[in-house]
């Protein structure tokens, strides 16, 4: 049994978790051509999502 513990556990040692999500700068133009990058954000769809209900935003992007 202890050896195939060993080949299970020689599986796992190849899995990488990173331990901070991926985040991303998004990228805002407002209705004066005020341009602002808001750094570190983690879920930026639904970031984008939420800027666009402001009046006063022309678009926004995620920067590559």
């Amino acid at each position: 049994m202890s050896h195939s513990f060993f080949k299970h556990q020689d599986f796992l040692k190849d899995i990488i978790v990173p331990l901070h999500p991926k985040q991303y700068t998004v990228v805002v133009i407002y209705l004066n051509g005020y341009k602002k990058e808001y750094p570190c954000i983690e879920q930026p769809w639904q970031y984008m999502e939420k800027i666009k209900t402001n009046p006063k935003v022309k678009k926004c992007y995620i920067k590559s």
